[in-house]
C-alpha cells in the first residue's frame, strides 16, 4: 500500500528509492509468511509494530554487502509481483467474456 489507512503504520524515507525498497523488501517478508509468526489477534490478525522491526533488523539492512542482495531480491520479487498482475487482468478478462458470452 503506498496510501496509509486505518489501524496501519506510516514509515518515513528519505527518499523515493529508500521508500520502493523498504516497501517491496516488506512485501517479500508478507509473502515469504515471515510475519506469521507474529500474527496477534483472534477475530482481526494484526502484527505489532516492534514485530515489524523485529522482522527487518533480521535481514541486517544496515549491511551494504547484503544490501546488492536484498536489491536483487526485491527486483526479482518486482517481477513476480508484475507477473502475478498481468495473470489475475487475464483471469478478470476471461472472466468478462464468460458473462458477456451467456448474455
Amino acid at each position: 500500500m503506498n496510501d496509509p489507512c486505518p489501524n496501519c503504520f506510516v514509515c518515513m524515507c528519505s527518499s523515493e528509492e529508500e521508500k520502493d525498497m523498504l516497501y517491496w523488501l516488506v512485501m517479500g517478508l508478507c509473502q515469504g509468511r515471515v510475519f506469521e509468526q507474529y500474527l496477534c489477534g483472534s477475530v482481526i490478525p494484526f502484527v505489532r509494530i516492534n514485530d515489524v522491526k523485529k522482522a527487518l533488523n533480521w535481514l541486517s539492512f544496515n549491511h551494504t554487502a547484503k544490501l546488492v542482495q536484498y536489491k536483487k531480491k526485491v527486483i526479482a520479487i518486482q517481477e513476480v509481483q508484475h507477473a502475478r498482475n498481468n495473470l489475475l487482468q487475464q483471469l478478470q478478462t476471461l472472466q468478462t467474456l464468460v458473462i458477456d458470452l451467456m448474455k
